[in-house]
């Protein structure tokens, strides 16, 4: 009876696999395939995206029956036997979708059901954005589309499984900076690898097809002297209305070599007060000095020697302040762009506040490396400006003192609708923010 049960799902998966094959399509092919991994997971969002993703197949296949029926009508040849087969697996599609809300099915998917809607969010949230991409955009966003013929949506199935395990993992907030730290690593480990690729030819796994240089102040910078290019800071506004500043702590791609600087010490110490006007200077003078790039001429082969040393001043404060103090001392002191992104991201309704159940017992500041939980802070009951809700406070705090607000919304929801956002901006960011 077990393998009766499983036939019209495992026969769906298969039919609708052989047909992307046929028509040459691998990397759909792939995905697909993929789906028969998801029935030994047992995790209860994955029955979510099985049942809506059989009965999206049945509208696929509705619709390629409808378009097979109009030529054929057009053309004069019969159709009835066409519409009767292609019904029949239309059929099938459909039944595996309803089966799958039978009661052994459902005790199937038993694990992790307490966080089920929240990854199951994470997983379309994240597919949907990406096949838009990969619907819509002409040029390929998505790196193995360059390689395998459909082999985006190699990339939209799985960075929507990636995203929906990581929402999965981060929901406690007593392992949540655990899992930031090593996504955030290997986003910048992505970044500056595909920067090294960059460098030695290799333009197919350039964005663009232009090798541009990673570092944060560019993303203002480039734009400004080049007149042009503003799919970043067009990125990054939408960033700064979703998530507010955590794009410094989560979507960084200098960011994540910071915090690998900074957490060499256990415990952070002060940010350096006498460098609190050092980021408002360095904001002007990035901005006045692409400006007087543009109006002089400068080649872009020299602008992009001062964006490289720019970057690789930062990348020695890292070394030596971040590293010798324990705090983000690039990101809170040197980063124009963190700057911006704290003082901005205020257009975003998301907030780290203090509860009435905070005893001021300073715990927290044991865990931010950006400044934002001093002592001043914490007796003021309203943490600093360079807050970028990276949340790591929370994972000290045993009287729930800290929470996430969402305008006059507050509590354990918030705070995993932020973790969905962040998340699924990670997913796609490593889809499609390249070089």
């Amino acid at each position: 009876m077990r393998i009766l049960s499983h036939m019209p799902p495992v026969l769906s998966i298969l039919i609708l696999a052989a047909h992307f094959l046929r028509i040459g399509n691998w990397g759909a092919t792939v995905a697909v395939l993929f789906f028969l991994s998801l029935f030994f997971w047992r995790h209860r969002w994955m029955l979510g995206v099985l049942r809506t993703g059989f009965a999206l197949g049945t509208l696929f296949w509705l619709k390629i029956t409808l378009d097979m029926i109009l030529v054929r009508m057009a053309l004069g040849e019969p159709w009835i036997r066409l519409s009767i087969i292609m019904g029949a697996v239309a059929l099938l599609s459909a039944t595996a979708s309803v089966q799958l809300y039978s009661g052994s099915w459902t005790a199937r998917f038993y694990k992790h059901q307490k966080t089920a809607r929240w990854s199951a969010a994470a997983f379309f949230l994240t597919c949907g954005l990406l096949a838009i991409v990969q619907l819509k955009v002409a040029r390929p966003m998505l790196l193995p589309e360059r390689f395998i013929p459909g082999g985006g949506w190699m990339a939209v199935v799985g960075l929507s499984v990636y995203a929906a395990i990581l929402v999965q993992k981060m929901s406690s907030p007593q392992k949540a900076h655990i899992w930031r730290k090593r996504i955030w690593v290997l986003f910048s480990a992505t970044f500056f690898f595909q920067f090294i690729i960059g460098v030695l030819g290799v333009e197919s796994f350039l964005m663009s097809g232009k090798l541009h240089v990673p570092v944060p102040a560019v993303i203002l910078a480039g734009p400004i002297y080049r007149g042009e290019g503003f799919f970043m800071p067009i990125l990054f506004g939408i960033t700064l209305l979703l998530v507010g500043p955590a794009w410094c702590s989560h979507l960084c791609y200098f960011g994540g070599l910071d915090l690998l600087a900074a957490t060499r010490q256990k415990r952070p110490g002060m940010v350096p007060q006498k460098y609190s006007i050092l980021r408002i200077g360095l904001l002007v003078g990035v901005i006045g000095i692409a400006l007087l790039m543009r109006l002089w001429g400068i080649s872009g082969f020299s602008a992009s020697v001062v964006a490289v040393v720019f970057g690789a001043a930062g990348m020695i404060a890292m070394a030596t302040v971040s590293r010798q103090r324990g705090v983000m001392f690039h990101c809170v002191s040197v980063c124009p762009i963190g700057l911006i992104a704290v003082i901005m991201g205020k257009i975003s309704p998301f907030r780290m506040r203090f509860t009435a159940s905070c005893n001021a017992c300073g715990a927290c500041s044991h865990r931010c490396r950006y400044g934002a939980l001093e002592r001043t802070h914490i007796d003021g009951r309203a943490v600093g400006m360079n807050c970028t809700l990276c949340g790591d406070c929370m994972s000290r705090c045993k009287e729930n003192g800290l929470t996430y607000t969402f305008g006059r919304w507050t509590g354990p929801s918030v705070r995993m609708t932020f973790i969905v956002c962040v998340v699924v901006l990670h997913g796609v960011f490593l889809g499609v923010a390249r070089l």
